[in-house]
């Protein structure tokens, strides 16, 4: 059940639309990790909140709980988007569901981290993209290859920097969150690991083919965490959620086609996407730099 052509144009719109009255901002927070398996990891931009969320034994995560996380019961201040890592090890497993176990976890870690990420000082916001696209299937690698985004902030003096890396994959193989963080120890301070939930990788419908082979993934990580650095500057942001009905499953090709169709409806070059998506919610970051 491919994503269709005619809904490109559809998904753009609704993510220009999701941004048009949002407020931009220069201000940002470093990033504040909660929990284990589950966990939470939040990063302040802004009045807004990002909830990065990675999984522990299940599948996607169900969109009740995604709501309760972005309630204003956690947080009265600014926009909250939870965005699902999708980062879990493993095939066939239930979607994370609000009042679960492991939900309720999610719930108390997220909440922790967006109260001590309140207290923490206020940066000016400074970020650096890369992209490097390229299907390998072998490897679980759809067309749309691997992206990074590199944060940089000040924690008690000191320079720290946050990435995050999405692969375009459904999952990650055994054993290959721990192989990545250890691979690329030392390139930034916090790593967070993440794919797009891209069933055009499967190896058959209901197949499994996730992301593999940490070492050969190591020259791409790097070249990619190497460019967002490089390109790291002053910039401002702004967040906002849409939901679009309809779209199950990415078919080949259409992320980059979703960004080019919403690149040309604000038809203004500056702006940089970094789309993430997962089977509950679609986020798009803005960042964009002074002129």
């Amino acid at each position: 059940n491919p994503l269709r052509d005619e809904d490109i144009t559809r998904i753009g719109k609704a993510m220009v639309e999701a941004s048009k009255d949002a407020k931009y901002s220069s201000k940002s927070r470093a990033l504040v990790s909660k929990g284990d398996t589950p966990s939470a990891h939040v990063l302040n931009l802004g009045e807004g909140s990002i909830i990065f969320a990675r999984p522990g034994d299940s599948d996607d995560i169900l969109p009740e709980l995604s709501a309760r996380l972005e309630s204003s019961t956690l947080d009265t201040r600014g926009e909250r988007i939870v965005i699902d890592l999708h980062n879990q090890e493993g095939w066939g497993r239930p979607p994370l569901a609000a009042g679960s176990k492991e939900g309720s976890l999610l719930e108390k870690h997220a909440a922790e981290a967006i109260s001590e990420s309140r207290k923490l000082d206020i940066d000016t916001l400074r970020v650096g993209f890369s992209h490097i696209p390229g299907e390998n299937l072998g490897r679980g690698i759809g067309p749309g290859g691997v992206r990074a985004a590199v944060f940089e902030n000040q924690v008690n003096g000191v320079k720290e920097l946050t990435g995050i890396l999405l692969w375009d994959a459904n999952g990650l193989g055994p054993g290959m969150n721990d192989e990545l963080q250890n691979k690329l120890k030392g390139k930034v301070d916090n790593l967070l690991i993440s794919t797009t939930d891209n069933h055009f990788v499967n190896i058959k419908p209901g197949g499994f083919n996730p992301l593999s082979d940490s070492d050969g993934l190591l020259s791409s990580a790097n070249q990619v965490l190497d460019e967002a650095i490089a390109d790291i500057s002053d910039a401002e942001s702004a967040m906002g959620t849409v939901y679009v009905d309809g779209v199950e499953i990415m078919g080949q090709g259409k992320q980059d086609k979703i960004s080019a169709a919403a690149n040309s409806i604000i038809e203004v070059a500056r702006y940089s996407w970094l789309p993430i998506y997962s089977s509950a919610t679609m986020f798009c970051m803005i960042a964009s730099s002074y002129i």
